[in-house]
């Protein structure tokens, strides 16, 4: 996604940082439809990727 923001006419801090918060709500999302559905399996890979995007999100919103 940033490469449309570039392609409009640049990012903004504040763009990249929206952009990082979709990204980590869709994998809290992911993460918790494979909990209610009993897939642990999954929810586990996924859970191994939340350290990952908080990080990212921090580094992101230090930015702004």
């Amino acid at each position: 996604m940033a490469d449309l923001y570039e392609l409009l006419g640049g990012s903004t801090p504040e763009n990249n940082l929206a952009e990082e918060y979709v990204g980590a709500l869709d994998l809290f999302g992911r993460l918790a439809s494979a909990m209610e559905d009993g897939n642990i399996r999954y929810a586990w890979e996924k859970a191994a990727d939340v350290r990952r995007y908080l990080e990212r999100l921090v580094r992101v919103g230090e930015g702004c």
